[in-house]
């Protein structure tokens, strides 16, 4: 175990800090892990801390989750003993090992929030409550709710990054224990790891987290190719510790002859990463030139680059190969020199060179960078996380937002600088548009064009590193549909859409302004009157809606028709008040004459005539109880329709005629759809469903449809003999807890 330990690193996973007493854990699988041994860690990891909280948050672990067993057997307690080593083991501060302790009682057991914060203090409660937030994400779910749980992480990530590292650190532990779950969850935890928590991991600088999560999602996903890569690294691990430690006392030598100390350490690359490569490039495992890499640690950032030279004028470079990330940072602040040379028996290794600091950050990441400042900032850069959380509030299409915060979590740097020497990093194929957008939106909207290094390009031109750019602005210039075929940064598409969007909106808001004024006019009235009442906000209040921009928008893209105000401004203009009886006009009884006649008696009363065939109109569907209007057609008798119906006001007014309901003939089920909002939860269509069939009323068809914000719109037909009936329907659905509103459709546009 030591040897692989020693030389196998990020391929070992012996080498996460509970494990390396195994035979303890082996022998004691029952047994909870005692006191002593956290207390001997975090003494190493932590020369000043508050011990007697962590004793406290101990017990208070293993008081609330003693009783409870993993799937595995295994005490529960232990999982978050085990997590809060974990916290020690990549450097987290001490607050996030109290936290770690703790993580799970909100949720698993019956202790509350105040008693946390009463016994623990906030800051501790505040990152237990956004653990477990992020502990009830399923990331392997449908996209509207894969998108809603990536916002809550980012939102807690914006608040607390040590929310998210707390959560990474449970997470590898879950990942680590798989063996005793169902295959289906296995491979479901396996895929959401490998999909957002590696990656995460790497974007946060965590890269032997993100190698663990990487390794143990590949066990469980492809055991084969992992098993395979891994017997052919053991086969090899005896040869190359002996050639690593030959060539690091070579290189440490080289270096010391020449003034600069050096400390040298050696890994190979882990064997989801080796397989990944062998993926990339199509090639088998023993094409894989770069298994073996090592450290160079010296004193200075000059020492760094003459380390370089030295290295470069012994041994022969693979051209391609030389990355300054020391003059130009990753965006997680990781900093190295890198090459790869080929030794002089012909190895091909690579050599990473780099201060203590730079390593310190390397290793630890995001955890290394654990100062606040006197503002209290956090002093890292999560600027790409508030750009994410900023986005978030203008994309409502799950798989537009999941492919953003993808595309972030995945994407592969370049850097390239401002005509005043500020440095961007973007993805690679990034464009003049992404790199204006980066600058600033407004930039972004208003360009015209682009100069790379002095030259005039196009703005679909693919920057390089190292490039500098010009951006070419025109005041009062638009963004283009077409750029979204361009720019390849989420920001920049995310922009330009969210400007198409209310480019549109606008559109629809003056458009739809304009078709009601044109129908007040009509009627003699004006929409600078009607805005300037009481009346307008009246309308807006009844129609459900939220603003006039809203009602304007609707009437524009036919989701409200303008009669449907007229109606509510204008009652004399209801249809009934001027319908005409068949007995008091000439020209309407020779219409009356050719429509079909029924002997059925079926509930409805033409005024003067019995025996009329009619119909219920589909478009609203009028029920017993409600004022309804009838409407000649010629050859097909009358058709029924409730005056509240958009649809009236576009017929003849000459052949409606007055009708009734038929108190003794109408028993007849009638359809109607009912619209209800609620919250988006477990259980919810069943309740509603229960409480519309205890009303004796038999659903003839359902849908829902949810929505980001955990909401649900939900629509019943269903069929009633009368409006009370419904009314009673009604109540009892708004009285179901979380509904918010309940509606009749009154108007379905007809086919």
């Amino acid at each position: 175990m030591l040897l692989r330990k020693a030389i196998i690193g990020y391929c070992s996973f012996s080498d996460i800090i509970f494990v390396v007493d195994e035979d303890f854990y082996i022998k004691n699988f029952n047994e909870i892990i005692p006191f002593k041994r956290l207390l001997d860690e975090v003494s190493i990891c932590y020369p000043q801390f508050d011990q007697e909280i962590l004793e406290k948050a101990y017990n208070k672990a293993v008081e609330l989750h003693g009783a409870q067993l993993r799937l595995s057997g295994e005490p529960y307690a232990n999982h978050v003993i085990k997590v809060a080593l974990l916290c020690c083991e990549f450097k987290l501060d001490f607050t996030s090992v109290v936290a770690a302790l703790l993580h799970d009682i909100l949720e698993d057991t019956n202790y509350n929030l105040e008693s946390l914060k009463t016994e623990f203090g906030l800051e501790i409660a505040s990152l237990v409550e956004g653990v477990t937030k992020l502990s009830k994400i399923s990331l392997a779910s449908k996209e509207d709710k894969q998108a809603e749980n990536l916002r809550k992480l980012l939102l807690a990530m914006a608040t607390d990054i040590r929310v998210i590292l707390v959560k990474l650190c449970d997470r590898l532990h879950n990942v680590m224990t798989l063996q005793s779950l169902p295959e289906p969850k296995r491979k479901r935890i396996a895929e959401e790891t490998q999909e957002i928590y590696a990656p995460l991991a790497n974007r946060l600088g965590l890269y032997r987290l993100k190698a663990l999560l990487e390794d143990y999602s590949l066990k469980e996903l492809k055991p084969a190719e992992y098993n395979d890569i891994k017997q052919k690294v053991d086969n090899l691990a005896k040869d190359l510790h002996i050639f690593a430690k030959e060539f690091s006392l070579e290189l440490k030598n080289l270096l010391e002859k020449h003034g600069i100390s050096a400390q040298i350490s050696f890994r190979l690359k882990h064997i989801a990463g080796i397989y990944q490569k062998m993926v990339r490039y199509n090639v088998g495992f023993d094409q894989i030139m770069d298994i073996l890499g090592f450290r160079v640690i010296v004193p200075t950032v000059m020492a760094c680059y003459e380390a370089l030279g030295i290295i470069h004028s012994n041994y022969h470079l693979v051209p391609g190969r030389i990355k300054d990330y020391i003059a130009m940072p990753k965006p997680n602040m990781y900093q190295s020199l890198h090459t790869t040379v080929i030794t002089q028996n012909g190895k091909r290794v690579e050599i990473q060179i780099r201060t203590p600091e730079m390593h310190q950050i390397a290793e630890q990441g995001v955890a290394a960078h654990w100062r606040y400042k006197e503002n209290g900032n956090f002093d890292f850069d999560l600027s790409w996380v508030r750009d994410l959380v900023e986005t978030q509030k203008y994309i409502s299409n799950p798989e537009e937002f999941l492919q953003s915060v993808k595309g972030e979590l995945f994407q592969n740097e370049i850097y390239v600088f401002s005509p005043k020497g500020d440095l961007f990093c973007l993805p690679r194929g990034a464009t003049p548009l992404d790199f204006a957008y980066a600058v600033h939106t407004e930039i972004g909207h208003s360009t015209v064009g682009a100069r790379v290094n002095k030259t005039i390009v196009p703005l679909n031109y693919k920057l390089k590193n190292g490039d500098t750019v010009e951006i070419i602005t025109q005041k009062g210039h638009k963004p283009s549909k077409d750029w979204l075929k361009i720019v390849v940064t989420s920001k920049a598409k995310n922009r330009i859409k969210q400007f198409i969007r209310q480019e549109r909106r606008e559109l629809a808001i003056r458009a739809g302004k304009e078709l009601l004024s044109k129908e007040l006019l009509k009627k003699g009235l004006s929409i600078k009157k009607l805005e300037r009442s009481e009346d307008l906000e009246k309308i807006i209040k009844e129609l459900g809606l939220n603003s006039e921009e809203e009602l304007y928008a609707s009437l524009y893209y036919g989701t409200i028709q303008p009669q449907r105000v007229l109606l509510k401004l204008v009652p004399e203009s209801d249809p009934l008040n001027n319908a005409i009886s068949p007995q008091s006009d000439g020209l309407l009884n020779k219409i009356f004459d050719s429509v079909a006649k029924t002997s059925q008696k079926v509930g409805i009363k033409v005024s003067g005539y019995s025996d009329v065939f009619f119909r219920f109109a589909k478009c609203c569907q009028p029920i017993q109880g409600e004022r309804i209007i009838g409407y000649v057609t010629k050859g097909k008798g009358i058709t029924i329709h409730s005056i509240r119906c958009p649809e009236i006001q576009h017929l003849d007014p000459l052949r409606f005629v007055p009708v009734q309901w038929d108190d003794e003939f109408s028993n007849d089920l009638r359809l109607v759809t009912i619209e209800i909002d609620c919250v988006n939860e477990q259980g919810m269509l069943s309740k509603l469903c229960g409480e519309i069939t205890n009303a004796g009323v038999n659903i003839a068809s359902a849908s829902a449809k949810t929505f980001p914000d955990l909401t649900a719109k939900i629509m019943f037909d269903i069929e009633v003999r009368n409006a009370a009936e419904f009314e009673t329907v009604k109540r009892n659905i708004e009285k179901v807890k979380g509904v918010k509103r309940v509606n009749r459709v009154i108007y379905k546009k007809p086919a």
